[in-house]
């Protein structure tokens, strides 16, 4: 569900990539193997930090079936999907700041492997759409390798 959030201090919308240092981009938003994927993946090790792309209160923060460990972030009509995780570093109705720390990288639910799957939803006037999140990297630079 959606929580209606608006941070006073910063309202924008998802921006740059989730993780740090070196980033490989793995399966993209409604790939051609995996044509329902409704996100990005990230392949990482295991235990890499996850960052929060966009200010904004934590609307879910624990296990979800196939998403596994999951965090939702949501401001001003969009929420972020930060999925798989090893470890959620977050509680339910914390506030965060874009670049946060919000867990770490892991294989749990319907995974295959060590990876973060981010996933963007943006609300509108007939309910939600994903949106593709490589249009919110603003130039960021990332490797591409083969979706699994």
């Amino acid at each position: 569900g959606w929580d209606g959030y608006v941070d006073p201090i910063d309202s924008n919308p998802p921006r740059g990539l989730p993780l740090g240092d070196t980033v490989y981009l793995g399966c993209l938003f409604h790939d051609p193997n995996y044509t329902s994927h409704t996100g990005v993946d990230f392949p990482a090790d295991l235990g890499t930090p996850v960052y929060t792309t966009m200010a904004g209160r934590v609307v879910w923060a624990d296990s979800n079936g196939p998403w596994g460990n999951l965090v939702v972030v949501e401001n001003n009509g969009f929420q972020i999907y930060l999925a798989h995780l090893e470890t959620i570093a977050v509680t339910q109705g914390q506030i965060v700041r874009s670049g946060d720390t919000v867990g770490q990288v892991g294989s749990t639910g319907n995974s295959t492997g060590p990876h973060l799957h981010y996933g963007i939803k943006r609300q509108t006037d007939g309910g939600q759409v994903w949106l593709d999140p490589a249009a919110f990297f603003d130039g960021a630079e990332y490797l591409k390798v083969v979706c699994r």
